[in-house]
């Protein structure tokens, strides 16, 4: 088992309960996407070395995540991260009475607030406009507009400390199944490249004919590379020595697989980013914004409920 090894690693038989949490993740993960992959003795403390730098680097930045507000529904018209974020106050109940992480927190008797992680596709578009210019308004300037949507609510927990924890826990679990999804990505390059190879063959058999020797010179060159490529797949996909791989990278590399900052946002009502020289009414505030490759991007915010706000 996987938690046994990690112990031995660290000649101790416990360990502190976050740690536990993120290795039990692992196991899960290791266990449920491909179960023949085994850990030798030689590459088990290069593993461990990833998981506490990945651990390192997403405390570090689960850290600067700006918050709790509180996410209430009456509050949407006074709080400038609401209003900002949500669309109308209706949003917000939508989004607290869909959360079925946040109902079956809940539902645990005596829990009467949470602290979660707010998360919202992050979307930028260009717009034309009026803009003040002095006494001057002038129109048609271009501007640019932030919006928010699909939001989650991710991770509640009685505290702040006990959801960063949680929050730690996911963000390595997901590290980690990234793995398998990177070979998923090899096994749809190996099929695209299989349907080429048999439109090529069938296109340079004899009987089909060929403008001439040079073209069919290419042509073979070219299913020659493409066979080449195949072969390289075949020889590294799903093997333990390759997932090990694809994991070791990922857990030792995590900046690559997340980009993250702190934003300092001043928007208008209608989600206009205003400078600060501007006289507008605007919502200010920070929020994290986090982007994963091929994903769209997202901000982030602790936010506090209170259970009588999810039925109001």
């Amino acid at each position: 088992m996987l938690k046994k090894i990690f112990d031995a690693i660290r000649g101790r038989s416990g360990r502190r309960q976050p740690e536990k949490n993120v290795m039990d993740g692992v196991e899960r993960v290791v266990r449920r996407k491909c179960p023949n992959l085994l850990l030798t003795h030689k590459n088990k403390h290069q593993l461990m070395d990833g998981v506490n730098a990945a651990m390192r680097h997403f405390s570090g930045l689960i850290d600067q995540i700006p918050g709790p507000v509180e996410l209430d529904p009456n509050q949407w018209n006074a709080d400038p991260v609401l209003n900002a974020m949500f669309v109308d106050s209706n949003e917000i109940r939508e989004t607290l009475q869909s959360s079925k992480p946040l109902v079956r927190f809940f539902k645990r008797p005596g829990e009467t607030e949470a602290v979660a992680l707010l998360t919202a596709a992050w979307h930028e578009k260009t717009v034309f406009g009026t803009a003040k210019d002095g006494e001057i308004v002038r129109r048609g300037v271009r501007q640019r507009a932030i919006s928010f949507a699909d939001h989650k609510l991710l991770v509640p927990a009685s505290d702040l400390s006990k959801a960063k924890s949680a929050l730690l826990q996911e963000a390595l679990v997901f590290m980690c199944g990234q793995t398998f999804g990177e070979t998923q990505d090899l096994k749809q390059w190996q099929a695209e490249l299989e349907k080429q190879r048999d439109l090529l063959t069938f296109k340079i058999q004899p009987s089909h004919g060929r403008a001439s020797d040079e073209e069919y010179i290419e042509e073979k060159r070219v299913l020659d590379d493409i066979n080449q490529k195949i072969r390289s797949i075949k020889n590294n996909l799903g093997t333990s020595e390759s997932n090990f791989n694809f994991m070791l990278r990922l857990l030792s590399n995590p900046q690559d697989m997340l980009k993250f900052k702190l934003a300092f946002l001043r928007l208008s009502r209608l989600g206009i980013v205003l400078n600060n020289a501007s006289d507008s009414m605007a919502n200010e505030f920070k929020l994290a914004r986090y982007e994963i490759p091929n994903l769209t991007a997202r901000g982030a915010i602790w936010v506090r409920v209170r259970r009588e706000t999810m039925g109001s």
